[in-house]
């Protein structure tokens, strides 16, 4: 038995580089490297990495298939179609029957149970597809509910308790359904069914804490559904039920009501908590239960190819996504409307709101959903926002906000975020949305540019063409910046200048110092932008004395007009010709 020695070892490298050599030579020539078999896995490698790059899907890709229209709804239209039909088929037939007063009320009412019984067996048997079986079997558990609903509220030919019953009991046949056949539409239709059955059997004397225990129990079923089967569809009905039901309960019982009840406030409150502890806090965790790889076992030891890569890529949940965009903004809103907070106190809750939110980003983050961080890190500045909106208004919410974009746009540039860089553009554009509306209602008497107003605004014009593009370097966002921020400049000048006596002379006085400033800056700075810019300005001003001030100004103020722009002008020329004659443009590439 013989011993590697080291250049036995140095010479086993030597080969392998060669053969790497020898298959990229083969790659230029567009050769397959498959003919070659002393390089055949290294060639496979090789074609199986750029495989997988040339795959790999785009952002806008990978968007568009995470929140596309969910299969139950794309693939089986037809079925949800007729289904649909077939249920009002079903209310029609029993509306007919008492208009015409065909049979007696229990004769329809078995009839009703022999339809949907029927419907639900044909789905239950075996000869059947496995997609219309589910949705014959919905449409059964639909028929039942109707005929729940008819027997109690048309008929009324059985007791509350015994109609009540039957709802339960249709709702525990939809969840078992689900189970045992594997199908999210059977438990969606069992979510909603079991919540709105309250509201089919309504009774002027309920109790709202009996609404609430009796929906928090449904939900929860579904929710340990969900914990089992890990189905969207049971996390959208169970949003959208229990919102309903919560909105319902709400406008009744205190906002339709002179003097709400203490109690009532917090029988609501208590709902919308557990609800949001069902619908978002346990899918946030056990998604962190699960790691960042759905459970799956990772080998340490495999070879980080892309293949590899691709099959320990982490899938995130896009329900659960789009539910942290509506939740935390929608908790707020109907606490709100709970208690009728005053703004400050709707502030302080929404700074509340906006620091729970956010503490979700961390363990997300590190666990590796970053797609969910970044999901919950947005939802909480939307509400860090509101609570600006509410704490402020006029000048002073219009720095506060300017205030927030430039430190968005900091914290994305350091720390490379797109959360935060979306969050920047869409806080400068509320601040410019908010100079707009300040420009459009404001008439105040004050002194102009030296008032809070303009100050403010100022502000939001410096942010825009100063500051924010510095992070953003020489793309074409930053030159967009710039350009909406020269135009708002000329803007701002004339609203301050034009009210004043002789204003359009003014505003044009204005506009020429802005335009020689500009001038000026960008042979010193050796910005070609910043000189074209003033240029452009410039022709603008002259455009202005012409075609305005020349018809608005007295005949006395033309002369000093005219000329006092014909001499800066002429001596701006010489100077700019006589002192930089020969710059070199060291940005000449900048957009």
């Amino acid at each position: 038995m013989t011993s590697e020695t080291p250049e036995d070892s140095h010479q086993d490298r030597l080969e392998q580089l060669e053969k790497r050599i020898e298959y990229l030579e083969s790659v230029i020539r567009n050769q397959d490297p498959g003919e070659t078999s002393a390089h055949e896995s290294l060639g496979n490698e090789y074609r199986e990495t750029a495989s997988d790059q040339r795959n790999t899907p785009g952002i806008g890709e990978r968007i568009s298939h995470s929140f596309s229209i969910p299969a139950i709804l794309k693939e089986n239209w037809l079925y949800w179609i007729g289904v649909a039909l077939l249920l009002l088929g079903v209310v029609f037939l029993f509306n007919y029957s008492i208009e015409q007063g065909w049979l007696i009320p229990p004769i329809r009412s078995a009839f009703g149970l022999l339809v949907g019984s029927t419907l639900f067996w044909l789905g239950f048997r075996a000869k059947l597809g496995g997609t219309i079986r589910q949705f014959l079997m919905g449409a059964g558990i639909g028929t039942f509910y109707i005929t729940g609903f008819a027997t109690f509220q048309l008929y009324s030919f059985i007791s509350y308790p015994i109609a009540f019953s039957f709802m339960i009991a249709v709702t525990v046949l939809s969840f078992g359904s689900s189970i045992r056949q594997n199908s999210s539409t059977l438990a969606l239709i069992g979510t909603l069914g079991g919540l709105a059955t309250p509201f089919m059997l309504y009774e002027e004397n309920g109790s709202l804490l009996m609404l609430m225990i009796y929906s928090c129990i449904i939900m929860s079923g579904a929710a340990a559904i969900y914990q089992l089967k890990s189905w969207g569809a049971i996390l959208w009905g169970n949003f959208i039920g229990g919102s309903l039901v919560l909105l319902v309960a709400l406008a009744t019982n205190v906002l339709n009501v002179t003097d709400p009840l203490f109690t009532d406030r917090w029988i609501l409150q208590s709902g919308l908590l557990y609800m949001l502890g069902l619908v978002w806090l346990l899918p946030v965790v056990q998604e962190l239960k699960n790691g960042p790889y759905n459970g799956m076992m990772v080998d340490q030891s495999a070879p980080k190819t892309a293949a590899n890569r691709a099959k320990q890529k982490s899938k995130e949940n896009p329900h659960i996504q789009a539910l942290t965009l509506l939740i935390p903004i929608l908790a707020v809103q109907f606490t709100h409307g709970v208690w009728s907070f005053s703004d400050v106190t709707l502030g302080i809750l929404a700074l509340v709101g906006s620091v729970i939110t956010a503490s979700l980003c961390f363990p997300l983050q590190r666990e590796g959903f970053r797609g969910l961080s970044d999901t919950h890190l947005f939802s909480s500045l939307v509400l860090f926002t509101q609570a600006l909106f509410l704490f402020f208004d006029g000048n002073m919410l219009l720095v506060v906000v300017t205030l927030e974009a430039m430190a968005l746009r900091y914290a994305a540039t350091r720390f490379t975020g797109k959360i935060l860089s979306l969050g920047s553009h869409l806080l400068i554009f509320a601040a410019w949305l908010l100079m707009a509306g300040q420009a459009l209602f404001s008439f105040a008497d004050h002194a102009p540019i030296l008032n809070m107003q303009a100050l403010s605004e100022l502000l939001v014009l410096v942010a825009t063409g100063g500051i924010i593009p510095l992070f953003l370097g020489k793309s074409k966002t930053a030159g967009f910046y710039k350009l909406i921020a020269h135009i708002g400049v000329l803007a701002w000048l004339a609203k301050e200048l034009t009210p004043l006596g002789n204003g359009q002379m003014l505003t044009s006085v204005g506009w020429a110092i802005y335009a020689i400033l500009l001038l000026l800056s960008g042979f010193w700075l050796k910005r070609p932008l910043l000189r074209s810019a003033g240029m452009v300005t410039i022709l603008i001003v002259v455009s202005k004395l012409f075609f305005v001030d020349l018809s608005q100004t007295s005949a006395l103020l033309r002369i000093p007009l005219f000329m006092g722009f014909g001499a800066v002008l002429l001596l701006t020329g010489y100077l700019l010709q006589k002192y930089w004659t020969d710059t070199h443009e060291t940005d000449s590439g900048e957009t």
